[in-house]
This record gives C-alpha cells, sequence and structure tokens, in this order.
C-alpha cells in the first residue's frame, strides 16, 4: 500500500568501483562486502535501510539531522580500503513509501547530489541544511547551486566540513586575518607617505595645494579598490561589479569635492601632516594673547578690552615674536578649549593670559606667560597695582618682559625703551577696533558700519590717527568693491590719508593708508611700495598691511615675494575674513582655482554677502554649470536691489532660456543703465569675461582707466588670457605704468 511519508533520504556509493570492477572484479566483490557490513549496522542506529545498489546503499531517516550525523560518522568511521572514496548524498522531501521501498522526487534529488559530491564528502540540499543549521556540532559550507538532470528547480547545495578542516581552517583564517592586517598597515603607512611626499612637491613647485586633498581621495579609493580585490578574489562577477562600483563612486565623489571643496575635507585623513622642516621655524617664537579677563565691572569692559589689542600691538611692534591678532584671537574670549588645543589650532609655541581685578583699594593687572607643550608650565607671572587708565603705561615694560621670555634671552636695560606709548583713549581704540572687523566683511552694511564706529572713534580722540587710517581704507574698500564712483571716494581717500599721516607719521597704519592710496588710486606702485615697507617696519605683525603689500607684489608679477608676505599675514591673522579673502585672490590670480574656492567658501560660511567671495564664486559656479547658484550670486554681484523691477526680468530670462541668457540680458541692461548712473567697469569686465565677449572686456577695460578704477592694476597679472596680446589691452598697462 502507498503512503506519502517526510523523510530525509540518503544515497551513498564507492568512487572508483567501475573502475575497480573493470580490472580486478573478485577485489571489488570484496570491497562491496566490506562496505555492506561497515554501512549497515551505522544506517540502522539512525534510520531505516531501504536496499543496496550495487556499491550503494539507500536509507531514509525520520530527521534530517539523524541522517547527517549518520552519513558523518559512515565516513569518519570507514575502514582504510574505502577511506576517502565513499560519497554522499542526502535530501529532505516527500517521498512515497511501498513495501519497505521508497519513491519519488524526494529520492532522486538525493541521488542526484549524490552523483554530483566528491569523494570523501557529503552533500545537502537546502531543504537539509535549513533543517540543521541550528546544530553547533555540524558545521556546513554553500558549494553551489545545481541544476539536477529531470529536476525542473535547481537546488542550492551545502556539503560537511570535516572536523579536521574545521580547525585547520580556523587557524588558516587566524593566520590570513593577521596576514591582511599587516598588508593594510604597510599600505597605509605607504599611502600616508606618499600623500606627504606629494604635499611637499606641490609646496615646492608652488602648485594648487587643493590637489593634495585630490590626490588623498584618489589614494583613499585605490587603497578601497585593493581590499575589495583580496575580499573577493575567486569570485570574478562579484569583483568585477565592486571594483566598477568603487571606481564610480570614487570618480562622482573627486568631481563633487571639485565642485563643491568644502563639504568634506580629505585633509582629515592624513595621518600625519608634515611640512619638511618649515613647521619648527614657523612654530618658534610665536604667541597668541588671549582676550584680558574682566573681574572688575561691565562699565570698564572697552578699557579692559583695550589692554588685549594695547599689549598685542606693543609686542607686535618688536618684530622679534610672532604674535597672533586680535581679530583671530577673540574668538578664544570664554572657550572651553585647553590651552594645548588653542596652541596647536593657532600654529603658537606659548600663551599670554591677562585679567584685571580688583583688591582692596587697588587695580591689579595680572600677566602671565604659559607653554603648553608637553604639559602646561608657566613660564613668567606678574602682577601690577595700578589704575586702569594708568595701565597703558606698562605695555612697553611688559612687552618687553614677555619677548625676553619667549625668546630667551635678558633684554638689555637699554632695548626696554625700544618704543614708546602714545596714550590713547580705550574706549576710542575700541571704536576702531570694531570698524576694523566690519571693514573685513566687505558688505555695504559692514562699511557704513566701520564707518559709524570710526567716526565715534574720532569725536572721542580727534588726534587718533589710526582711526583716519581707518576711513580711508574704508573708502578705498568701497571703491573697489564697486559700491560707489572712484569719483566720489577719491578725495575722500586722500583727505584722510593725509590727516593720519599728519597728525603721526610714526604710525604704521598711517604708512599703510598712503600706500593704499599710491596703489589703489595713483597707480604708484614705487611709492606704494616703500609705504608698505615703512609700515613693516614699524609693525611687523601687522596683518592687514602684510597682506596689502603681498597683492602689490602680485600685481608686480613677484609672485615669491608675494606669497612670503601672505603667508605671515595668514599665520598672524588666521581667522580674519579679509585676510583671508586677499589669500583667497592670490590662488585665484594664480590659476589654484581649488584652493581659492576653499577660501573663499569659507569666508562666505563667515559672512554670506562678501563682495570678494561673491566675485569669484559667481565666475566658478557658472563655469561648472551649478547656475542655481550662480544666479544667487550675479544677483548679488550687480546689487540687484538698485536697479527697479531687474531681479525679477533676470529670474523670468533664466526660466524660460536659462542662466547664460540671463547672463546676457543683465550685461545689457547695465551697459543702458551706465549711461545714466555709475556702474563699476570692473565688475562689467568679469560678466564680458563670462560671457567670452573680448570687445566688451576691451571697451570695459578702457573704462577703468578713464574711472580711475582700483581693479584696474589687478589686470596687469601675467597669465595665460589670450586678451593680454592685444594692443589695446596693452597699452592701457603701459598708462598706468606696469607693462614695460
Amino acid at each position: 500500500m502507498n503512503q506519502r511519508i517526510l523523510s530525509a533520504v540518503m544515497f551513498t556509493d564507492i568512487v572508483g568501483y567501475s573502475a575497480l570492477s573493470s580490472r580486478n572484479e573478485e577485489e571489488a566483490l570484496d570491497l562491496v562486502r566490506i562496505n555492506r557490513n561497515h554501512q549497515k549496522p551505522i544506517i540502522e542506529k539512525y534510520g531505516v535501510f531501504v536496499k543496496e545498489m550495487g556499491d550503494g546503499m539507500m536509507a531514509r531517516f525520520s530527521s534530517a539531522s539523524d541522517s547527517v550525523l549518520c552519513a558523518m560518522e559512515i565516513q569518519d568511521t570507514a575502514p582504510k580500503e574505502l577511506a576517502e572514496k565513499i560519497r554522499i548524498g542526502i535530501h529532505l522531501g516527500d517521498v512515497t513509501e511501498n513495501d519497505g521501498d521508497i519513491f519519488g522526487d524526494g529520492v532522486n534529488v538525493a541521488s542526484r547530489l549524490e552523483s554530483k559530491a566528491v569523494a570523501g564528502r557529503i552533500y545537502m540540499s537546502d531543504s537539509v541544511h535549513n533543517a540543521i543549521k541550528g546544530r553547533g556540532d555540524i558545521i556546513t559550507k554553500y558549494v553551489g547551486t545545481f541544476k539536477l538532470k529531470n529536476l525542473r528547480d535547481p537546488i542550492k547545495t551545502y556539503v560537511v566540513v570535516k572536523k579536521e578542516e574545521q580547525h585547520k581552517r580556523s587557524q588558516f583564517n587566524k593566520a590570513k586575518w593577521w596576514k591582511a592586517l599587516l598588508y593594510a598597515l604597510v599600505i597605509v603607512l605607504l599611502a600616508s607617505f606618499l600623500i606627504e611626499l606629494i604635499a611637499f612637491l606641490v609646496k615646492k613647485n608652488n602648485m594648487d595645494e587643493g590637489l593634495v586633498d585630490i590626490a588623498t581621495l584618489v589614494l583613499v579609493f585605490l587603497i578601497t579598490g585593493y581590499f575589495i580585490f583580496v575580499l573577493l578574489r575567486g569570485k570574478r562577477v562579484k569583483l568585477i561589479l565592486a571594483l566598477v562600483g568603487n571606481l564610480l563612486i570614487g570618480i562622482i565623489t573627486i568631481v563633487y569635492f571639485l565642485i563643491n571643496p568644502l563639504t568634506f575635507n580629505p585633509g582629515s585623513l592624513r595621518l600625519v601632516n608634515l611640512d619638511w622642516g618649515t613647521q619648527d621655524k614657523d612654530f618658534q617664537n610665536s604667541v597668541v594673547l588671549l582676550p584680558t579677563s574682566n573681574y572688575v565691572s561691565e562699565e570698564k569692559k572697552y578699557e579692559i578690552a583695550g589692554i588685549h589689542e594695547g599689549l598685542i600691538n606693543e609686542i607686535g611692534k618688536r618684530g622679534s615674536v610672532r604674535v597672533i591678532s586680535k581679530t583671530s584671537s577673540l574668538p578664544y574670549s570664554n572657550t572651553t578649549k585647553s590651552l594645548k588645543n588653542i596652541a596647536q589650532e593657532l600654529n603658537v609655541e606659548m600663551l599670554v593670559e591677562s585679567s584685571v581685578s580688583v583688591k582692596d583699594t587697588f587695580t591689579e593687572l595680572t600677566v602671565k606667560l604659559i607653554n603648553p607643550f608637553p604639559e602646561e608650565k608657566t613660564l613668567w607671572l606678574n602682577t601690577y597695582s595700578v589704575s586702569i587708565p594708568q595701565i597703558s603705561q606698562l605695555y612697553n615694560e611688559v612687552a618687553t618682559n614677555l619677548i625676553s621670555k619667549i625668546n630667551d634671552v635678558n633684554l638689555p636695560s637699554n632695548q626696554t625703551d625700544k618704543t614708546s606709548y602714545k596714550k590713547i583713549n580705550s574706549e576710542a581704540w575700541e571704536y576702531y577696533q570694531l570698524a576694523t572687523y566690519f571693514v573685513g566683511n566687505m558688505t555695504r552694511d559692514g562699511f557704513d558700519k566701520a564707518e559709524e564706529y570710526l567716526n565715534k572713534s574720532i569725536e572721542i580722540d580727534s588726534t587718533f590717527s589710526a582711526a583716519y587710517s581707518g576711513l580711508s581704507f574704508t573708502w578705498m574698500s568701497r571703491k573697489q568693491m564697486g559700491l560707489i564712483s572712484p569719483k566720489e571716494a577719491n578725495s575722500n581717500i586722500r583727505k584722510y590719508a593725509a590727516t593720519a599721516m599728519q597728525l603721526d607719521n610714526t604710525n604704521d597704519v598711517a604708512w599703510a593708508a598712503q600706500a593704499g592710496l599710491a596703489v589703489w588710486t595713483d597707480y604708484d606702485m614705487e611709492l606704494g611700495e616703500k609705504s608698505f615697507q615703512k609700515s613693516i617696519a614699524l609693525n611687523p605683525n601687522a596683518s592687514m598691511t602684510r597682506a596689502g603689500y603681498a597683492h602689490l607684489l602680485m600685481i608686480l608679477n613677484r609672485w615669491d615675494e608675494a606669497w612670503e608676505q601672505m603667508n605671515y599675514a595668514l599665520e598672524i591673522d588666521p581667522l580674519n575674513p579679509l585676510v583671508i579673502s586677499f589669500s583667497g585672490a592670490m590662488y585665484l590670480m594664480e590659476g589654484k582655482f581649488l584652493s581659492a574656492t576653499k577660501k573663499f567658501e569659507t569666508i562666505t560660511a563667515m559672512v554670506p554677502d562678501h563682495r570678494m567671495a561673491n566675485s569669484w564664486l559667481l565666475q566658478k559656479y557658472a563655469r561648472t554649470f551649478q547656475y542655481k547658484k550662480a544666479l544667487t550670486e550675479l544677483k548679488k554681484f550687480i546689487d540687484v536691489e538698485k536697479f527697479l523691477g531687474l531681479e525679477e526680468s533676470i529670474d523670468e530670462v533664466a526660466k524660460q532660456s536659462g542662466f547664460n541668457a540671463a547672463l546676457r540680458y543683465t550685461v545689457e541692461e547695465l551697459s543702458e543703465q551706465s549711461e545714466i548712473r555709475y556702474i563699476p567697469a570692473g565688475k562689467m569686465s568679469i560678466l564680458y569675461t563670462l560671457l567670452g565677449d573680448t570687445e566688451g572686456r576691451i571697451f570695459w577695460l578702457e573704462k577703468m582707466y578713464e574711472d580711475n578704477s582700483g581693479d584696474l592694476p589687478y589686470f596687469a597679472i601675467r597669465n595665460d588670457d589670450p586678451i593680454q596680446e592685444d594692443p589695446r589691452y596693452i597699452a592701457v598697462m603701459r598708462k598706468i605704468g606696469l607693462w614695460p
């Protein structure tokens, strides 16, 4: 009677039996007898012996576990004549039982798996594997999916891993992983060295520093590709797909970084940052003065804040110490960062903490010099009992003591009076410093705020030379940014620069104002250079003076000298948006576009409407097909709010015909407007450059000369622009004395 039952079916046979039988029938029959005597008792121990078929056996079991345990015992205890010759196939499925025999697909699958098995191995279907996979004493490994004869669906197949192989495999895996980790360490170290070598070559050959970030990304994806190869070696299809995916992701990442370099920082992946012998030089004899702590009263905040700037100014004038400017040290007021972290971020050797407090009836100024490496150590500390208005008289003495400790020398007594300090009202000084900050923002509102604070400073102290210099620079910056016409600005630039010099010709800022007037208004580069040099001699640590001098040297195409000045300015004042923008302009003019973009996008994060950043980002976005961003920057660039209805018209043209059409429309509208109002010729030249219109560029270049534009000297910087070969272009450069 037929009966359907769920059974684990097992087939076994002897590999090589047919060949043995044809050679020696008697020996073959003995082998069958040995096999029967060996297998049958074991089968009956776990399940039901169904029948013998030549050199093989068929059996069924009530559970998958019993079938596999039986198969393992058959192979583990096989006599030497059968060792590594028995192969076994097992399947769990429905079978039909009739008079002790079994039939059906379950039998066929087990039989076909047995024929696929390798000598000495146990193959099982996924139904058996799923039934036993929770057992810790049976280890299996996937070997593939087979299409078996006369069966419709392919069968996922697993093999039992022998106990001795499990041990060897474990040992092999440990050795393999240790080897892989060792290789990984070697590769990462070699990659790190290679990145630093690339950094050295980039610096030595004066290339775009952004190339180091690109090289870092390339190496990251090369290393990733190597590990993919190691992990998927032998699995051809998966390996190819993974490597292609890695390559595509790498290309997309690098392209995205080129377009948006501030989205992530590949430099953070560098294990070390070597300066190849320059770091120690930059690091030594350097200090940051942290903002002076006020333990007196809120009413004295201006006077006490002035102590911070006063000490920085006095130390900076000595020249033997690199001192971080107020702009870059002020953000560390009330910081929770450790002194070591602050020193590392600003690349300085030492720090100065100062505080003003009240003790009994006296006001005390406490100054402390600290070396934070390797552990915090106070090198010098002194407390002065004096009234707040008299503190300015101590700057010379305090600066002398600090410099002697920083340089680890004892200065002769005749050097303590090297500089004299002209007493300045501390509130006037604080307004001057606020104005300096707002000028650095390079926005219309920033210039207006700066002028307001400078006038307040002059109201408090009408003899304050630096405040007049600040007004000169404010008007000069308005002209440079195209906010007012040169005709309107020049009289103010001259008036305030002259007043500053008349009041104090020993003031470094007054000389810097005269330098700016000479270079960007009178086109007198010789006088400009002498004035910058005089200003730097009076105060070697004036960051903006060095940044301005760097631009003059760039205009004169003396790039090595220009970068020497700019790098020092960045060391002194790394967080000053105006210094950063000046460095970004130099990267741009030198063709280092990735570094320029990083600088200008950094500024934009600090000051969203920064004029210099806006000019470059407009050009960058337009040339990298980021038209939505370019349109936003275009409207900022032209001060679209000054033109009634122009913004809506530009948006409509862009919507219908795209950015380039909107750009052309903007240029045409501004050209018409230039007949009735002042339109900065420098801005128009940039817009015509984006359009690729040479005639338009030449027209507005000549207009820049007529207008006495402060942008004109920058066009003398040599580059590979074909327009520099145009005789009309050369004629303008000769008129301002910059080309022979």
